[in-house]
């Protein structure tokens, strides 16, 4: 059961990768030539309000997805996280 568990988890935070992964590039792809990487810096950096202003209001559909797949990644990874200590304390419990 916890193996399922991990699984789902694990497919989750690997498809909040993906889209994450895609979000950032439609962001590069929008951006004017020679603020490629700065835009990947800022995206990193969470400035999103500076990337709306510089690239306009027809980034924010794209860097609403990559806030919610950025935050949907660590919070899988977080209950992965979670989950396996709790079960090495129930597992450390038994013996």
């Amino acid at each position: 059961m916890i193996l399922f568990l991990f699984l789902f988890l694990g497919l989750g935070a690997f498809a909040a990768w993906v889209v994450a992964s895609y979000s950032a590039i439609s962001v590069s792809s929008m951006s004017p030539k020679g603020e490629k990487v700065l835009n990947y810096f800022r995206l990193g950096r969470l400035k999103f309000a500076e990337l709306e202003d510089r690239l306009g209001p027809g980034a924010m559909p794209h860097l609403r997805r990559y806030r919610v797949a950025l935050f949907s990644f660590f919070g899988f990874c977080g209950c992965i996280v979670a989950i396996a200590v709790l079960v090495a304390l129930i597992e450390s419990n038994e013996n």
